[in-house]
């Protein structure tokens, strides 16, 4: 009567066995096997070049995925998010200073004298080459230039 009932774990040996005795007769096959000698061998999925060959495939594709699907996606948010705040804090920032009165204490800079385009700019630091004159006009500098050749 324990022969012929069923459990799971009689299932599964048997399934086992089973399944150990076709891997067997595979690798037999496959590699026409004899007593004596084999003529083919099996290829080895578990050695070391094919364990680091499919973990770097495996890296480098989840590395393309993390990119393209949360990397770039969060790179272009993140540039629209502080360009639209940076618009929000020009426009607005000098009228909410106005309103809440602290517009006395922000000091005016010197960039409203400078140029807007390049070349504009009308005066050249010149520090260690001519300590006495620390700005001069560009003729001044290109008749320095042509003098110290």
């Amino acid at each position: 009567m324990f022969l012929t009932q069923e459990s799971p774990g009689k299932v599964l040996s048997l399934l086992g066995a089973s399944l150990f005795s076709l891997f067997m007769l595979f690798g037999i096959s496959a590699t026409n096997a004899s007593f004596s000698k084999t003529e083919f061998s099996l290829p080895d999925p578990f050695g070391p070049a094919n364990v680091v060959s499919a973990l770097d495939n495996f890296a480098n594709s989840y590395s393309k995925f993390v990119e393209v699907y949360l990397v770039q996606p969060g790179q272009q948010s993140y540039a629209v998010y502080t360009d639209n705040l940076n618009f929000v804090i020009e426009e607005a920032g000098p009228s909410i200073l106005a309103i809440t009165g602290f517009d006395a204490l922000v000091e005016v800079g010197s960039s409203t004298n400078q140029g807007e385009v390049a070349g504009a700019f009308e005066q050249v630091v010149v520090s260690e080459l001519y300590p006495e004159e620390s700005q001069i006009d560009f003729d001044r500098l290109y008749s320095l230039l042509l003098l110290e050749e």
